[in-house]
């Protein structure tokens, strides 16, 4: 058979158990032979564009690998790229869709000419590079300088969930916040961490309490999402929806050495973190300024702000091989049980699935990470 039915994502079975569709695309076999199958979109917009779609596979360049993906795992970038098409070096259409998906583990199948750290039949997990196709698809292209082993006592859905949130997390506590990687250094040091029920929160929960031996503090809402952060490794938790200086009175901790904020920097969250930064503090956030904001109010603290954005050296080519040597240190660190998984959702990786993903990110409620397995099955 030369063709595949192909139903689109929205459609759906009756109460009476017909299949219903509103479209149906007859895909060409002959004519996808060779290309990678994934799932993405062919213009910008809402998570319901997502289908499944073919590109072509590309050679090697002289570092890269070629992997068999097993599994995938969703972050706010790929609902953020999905809607705004940023860093697509060309337009989209049917012969060239966006696919996103930057978090995966997977098996080499290739490797280009240069390839020093891996070899066929390797597991590996990494984050990818935003500037280039993501890993939704049954095969991917990912430099070996931002990929890492997969740690053995892991599951591929376990190891998924872990590199964009705990490298993230990573370089903002350490290479942004300058967190000094000797917990001995950081004695009687706190940090408060913005957030820390979500993905990057939980990791650096994880990574500030377990590695770097601060006192963390962190925000949550909910019931649920305040047990989590407390299984993380909180020691105090407070509740983001009230003035953070009236819930730390609470506590009796009026300031930081270190903020971290994994949620949107808005002007109303960054006068609190102004007033609750130490002078010659550090604070970095993880996602865009909304608006502007008054710099000043940490000016007459000496304060210093940042952002960490883990897809910028591979966009640029920058200390590429500083994200291989950290999830080096990963891996020991999961296989040691020092660190943990934060996947919380796991289920098969379909179109309808991807798409569930998307909007529950988009939603703001999730709780750790929502990842997507036996993508070599799609």
């Amino acid at each position: 058979m030369d063709s595949e039915l192909v139903i689109h994502s929205d459609d759906q079975f009756s109460p009476v158990g017909y299949l219903k569709f509103k479209k149906v695309d007859i895909v060409d076999k002959k004519e996808n032979e060779g290309k990678i199958k994934a799932i993405g979109v062919t213009q910008p917009g809402e998570a319901k564009l997502l289908k499944q779609v073919y590109y072509d596979r590309k050679n090697l360049g002289p570092r890269d690998l070629l992997v068999k993906v097993y599994a995938v795992s969703i972050n706010p970038v790929d609902y953020k790229k999905r809607k705004f098409a940023f860093l697509e070096p060309q337009p989209l259409g049917e012969q060239n869709p966006m696919v996103n998906g930057y978090d995966a583990s997977a098996e080499v199948i290739a490797v280009g000419s240069q390839v020093q750290f891996f070899k066929v039949g390797d597991l590996v997990y990494y984050s990818g590079d935003v500037s280039r196709k993501g890993a939704n698809g049954s095969e991917h292209i990912i430099d070996e300088r931002i990929t890492g082993f997969m740690p053995k006592n892991l599951s591929h859905a376990e190891a998924a969930s872990i590199p964009l949130v705990f490298g993230t997390a990573w370089e903002g506590l350490v290479d942004l916040l300058r967190i000094p990687e000797d917990p001995k250094k950081n004695e009687g040091k706190k940090i408060l961490i913005i957030a820390g029920a979500g993905g990057v929160g939980s990791a650096a929960i994880q990574l500030a309490k377990r590695i770097l031996g601060l006192y963390v503090v962190a925000t949550a809402s909910r019931e649920d999402t305040i047990e989590f952060c407390k299984k993380m490794g909180a020691n105090v938790v407070i509740n983001h929806r009230n003035p953070l200086a009236e819930e730390l009175e609470k506590h009796n901790i009026k300031e930081f050495d270190y903020i971290l904020n994994c949620y949107d920097m808005t002007p109303e969250y960054f006068k609190q973190i102004a007033q609750l930064i130490k002078p010659f503090g550090e604070v970095c956030g993880i996602a865009g300024f909304e608006n502007s904001l008054e710099l000043n109010l940490l000016f007459v603290k000496a304060a210093r702000i940042s952002m960490v954005f883990m897809g910028g050296r591979p966009v640029y080519k920058v200390d590429m091989e500083r994200q291989h040597q950290y999830f080096k240190q990963f891996t020991q660190w999961f296989e040691e049980k020092i660190l943990t998984p934060t996947m919380t959702i796991c289920e098969d990786f379909t179109v309808e699935n991807l798409i569930k993903a998307h909007e529950k990110l988009e939603s703001g409620t999730m709780i750790g990470k929502y990842v997507l397995n036996n993508v070599d099955k799609f």
